[in-house]
């Protein structure tokens, strides 16, 4: 938690060839070709993901959660809650009681995963040094709770993040960033009304929802053109019976009229049938 909290760099194979207890008690790590690094702001959002968790917060888990990882098409912020609520109430009665280790953690990330955040690739390495140090301890002791152990811990790191000290910091950096960008505003927006005025700029909008109408419209148009041509043709038809009449032409019209005006009636039906069957839709 050192490392994640207050480094922001760690050990990302930290299996025990990996650590050594040194006669003083503390722990000597080894082998750093596998590590994590983690910037502030991923910091603090991981804090404020483990606040929530030991507070049971699932409204909060959902929020950070979406703060980490970018929502793809179809996420939902309820479904997420929803989700973490039904992990939170099974953490806090106690039925699943591996989830004080790696099981939470898995289950987090699979719930993120089926609700279509992209959760940064940091995590997935965390996730597995957290499987690998709860292994560890549960070797070492059978009833270690690592989210039991973890929270004085993590409100310590939490309360350190937002000292005053810290704040005041931040605040700087902040103010800083303010100045930073009311200078170069309207150089900004020179360019922005520049590129206005050349048409440079382009609108993308994506069309949500309107593809089952579209292809309601392209039913309705094919309808539409279909009778026009079958009245078409059986006016054409008619005409040219009239107009034009050739040997034995009773004989032919009557053969004709036989076979066209049930096929009339049949595709006449069809048409009927479609439009009803959309109507009730």
């Amino acid at each position: 938690m050192r490392m994640v909290f207050e480094f922001g760099f760690f050990h990302a194979d930290p299996h025990p060839g990996n650590l050594f207890v040194r006669t003083d008690g503390s722990i000597a790590l080894i082998d750093f070709g596998m590590v994590g690094r983690l910037d502030d702001r991923l910091k603090d959002a991981l804090l404020r993901v483990a606040m929530a968790v030991v507070h049971s917060d699932s409204r909060r888990l959902a929020d950070e959660l979406y703060e980490l990882g970018a929502a793809g098409s179809g996420a939902t912020h309820n479904a997420l809650e929803h989700d973490l609520q039904h992990l939170l109430e099974s953490l806090a009665s106690g039925s699943l009681k591996e989830l004080g280790g790696p099981q939470m953690i898995d289950e987090i990330l699979a719930i993120s995963q089926r609700n279509r955040l992209q959760l940064p690739g940091e995590l997935v390495l965390l996730s597995r040094v957290w499987n690998i140090i709860h292994g560890m301890g549960i070797s070492l002791d059978p009833d270690f709770r690592l989210v039991e152990f973890a929270k004085p811990y993590l409100k310590q790191f939490y309360m350190e993040r937002r000292s005053p000290q810290v704040m005041a910091s931040r605040t700087a950096h902040a103010a800083l960033d303010a100045v930073e960008l009311g200078l170069t505003l309207p150089e900004r927006t020179g360019r922005l009304f520049t590129q206005l005025e050349h048409g440079d700029i382009k609108l993308n909008i994506n069309h949500v929802g309107l593809e089952d109408f579209l292809l309601e419209i392209k039913r309705i148009a094919n309808r539409i053109i279909l009778s026009v041509l079958l009245a078409a043709t059986i006016i054409a038809l008619g005409l040219a019976v009239v107009a034009y009449h050739p040997t034995n032409w009773v004989h032919i019209a009557s053969t004709f009229f036989a076979v066209a005006f049930p096929l009339s009636l049949m595709f006449g039906a069809f048409l009927m049938g479609s439009i009803w069957r959309s109507g009730r839709r």
